[in-house]
């Protein structure tokens, strides 16, 4: 069902793999703005909320990030063309920012990644997992990207990732993250298992 595909990452196929999703990225981002009314500039957070098609909350969290924005006689307004420049700066730089700071830690379900998500529990186990969730038709278990398992050499350090593709063998946009719900039973079996690093 599930096809494993080894990736070897070395700094300069990484630096390529980064280049290539933040074309991705400014794709998306153009594509959701095509045909968008540009000619009226300015507008208010339930505006901008539809033409983006977010939620005011996410507004508000892009905002303190640094989105521009102005007020005038106390009325929060956002120009739309600055603001479809600032969400291509915003993508790229979040990019960076998480290759930065990415850390392992042992014992955490999913980890965010600047590819992904890095699963470092037992591969065999995590895919068990989903494909049980499958079998029992649970209704709000979906993956949107691929997941990522750390290797290790005979000496335990992190040589390359292996991640999962969709059963058509298409990997699935790396610009999102894996989300699984788990029952409370099916989360003290994670909980008790051997790590994989």
């Amino acid at each position: 069902m599930f096809e494993d595909v080894t990736l070897q990452l070395p700094k300069n196929e990484e630096k390529k793999l980064m280049a290539h999703y933040y074309q991705l990225h400014q794709e998306a981002i153009e594509e959701a703005l095509a045909g968008k009314e540009l000619w009226k500039p300015y507008i208010r957070m339930s505006g901008l909320s539809q033409w983006l098609d977010v939620s005011t909350t996410t507004i508000v969290k892009w905002q303190r990030e640094g989105m521009p924005h102005i007020v005038i006689d106390g009325v929060t307004l956002y120009d739309k063309r600055k603001i479809a420049t600032w969400l291509n700066h915003f993508e790229r730089n979040k990019i960076i920012s998480q290759e930065k700071q990415m850390k392992i830690f042992p014992g955490y379900l999913s980890i965010k990644h600047v590819f992904g998500t890095i699963i470092t529990y037992s591969k065999k186990v995590v895919l068990d997992l989903i494909q049980d969730l499958r079998d029992e038709d649970i209704q709000d278990f979906s993956y949107w990207s691929p997941l990522y398992f750390l290797e290790t050499d005979e000496l335990g350090q992190p040589v390359y990732l292996t991640y999962l593709v969709n059963e058509v063998g298409i990997p699935l946009y790396p610009d999102c993250y894996y989300y699984i719900t788990l029952t409370k039973e099916q989360e003290s079996k994670l909980e008790s298992l051997e790590l994989s690093i």
